[in-house]
């Protein structure tokens, strides 16, 4: 049984005339017929009753017409649907963020741009470790995922990365200290100030800082270690201890730990940078991550 055969009958069936069913076709009525005839000596029944002047159905016939009008709508809906994915207008977008990638990036306006523009891709969002969201786009369980980092040599093997953000991480210190007096603070100062407040080993930007630190040859004394970068912020500002973070972060929570309660300062021998980017696969790309890409960067998006 050929979807060509089930059109054809079904024109038929809905003319109840073989002549216009084959105007309506664009066939000759002698190709409708002999596709007709096939059909019925394929399902073993006599779908049609001829005469000279009528045609009519019979019960068999009537049964797959309303067969024949579901099929030939799914398939419609189904080649539709696949051309919208193709396209990337239909299907599901995974995407990873890091704790603080709304706050530090654009990601949510470039997903609000995304929407607007795709509204029946469905969006997923999960929040992970930069690390294990990296290893999951490397892995296809993710299709792109807003990371700390993303220069050379810190994503697997595979991944391109856009980067999104790179700013200076800054010394964050209570208000009232006197190293807020300064220009800039030297790494050795600051360490000796108190115990230093850093967040967790799995964080890129603790990761740039540790890095810094071991150029010059230092290791923090003290240290405290919170899950948050918002904690970091309010431990300073409380008086916890002195802090390395990047600048945006900083300012985005100082008012929230209390107005005027933390300062910064740039380093003064050292520059650990802050990055985030957006990794993709390198290979595959599907249709809706190519939308997307090319929604948040324009149409010259790989």
């Amino acid at each position: 049984m050929e979807l060509r055969q089930l059109r054809y009958f079904l024109a038929v069936a809905d003319h109840l005339s073989f002549t216009r069913a084959a105007r309506e076709l664009g066939v000759a009525q002698s190709a409708l017929s002999t596709q007709v005839a096939r059909l019925e000596r394929e399902v073993g029944a006599t779908l049609l009753l001829r005469t000279s002047r009528s045609v009519r159905l019979t019960q068999a016939g009537e049964a797959l017409r309303l067969r024949a009008r579901s099929i030939l709508g799914q398939v419609a809906d189904a080649r539709e649907e696949l051309a919208e994915m193709g396209g990337g207008r239909r299907g599901v977008l995974r995407l990873g963020l890091t704790q603080t990638a709304s706050r530090t990036t654009d990601v949510l306006g470039m997903l609000g741009r995304f929407h607007a523009a795709h509204p029946d891709v469905e969006i997923r969002t999960v929040a992970d470790p930069s690390p294990v969201m990296a290893a999951a786009v490397a892995a296809g369980d993710l299709d792109a995922a807003v990371v700390g980092g993303g220069g050379p040599g810190t994503l697997p093997a595979g991944l391109e990365a856009r980067v999104l953000l790179d700013e200076e991480q800054v010394a964050v210190l209570p208000a009232a200290h006197v190293l807020a007096d300064e220009d800039a603070v030297p790494l050795a100062a600051l360490l000796a100030a108190g115990p230093l407040v850093r967040f967790h080993d799995s964080s890129r930007a603790r990761v740039e800082v540790d890095a810094a630190l071991a150029a010059h040859g230092l290791a923090p004394g003290r240290v405290l270690e919170m899950a948050l970068l918002e904690d970091v912020v309010r431990c300073v500002a409380h008086g916890l201890g002195v802090a390395i973070a990047p600048r945006s972060t900083v300012r985005d929570l100082g008012d929230a730990a209390g107005p005027g309660a933390v300062a910064t300062r740039p380093l003064a021998d050292a520059d650990p940078r802050h990055r985030v980017s957006l990794v993709v696969h390198a290979e595959t790309v599907t249709p809706v991550t190519q939308a997307f890409l090319a929604s948040a960067f324009g149409a010259a998006a790989p």
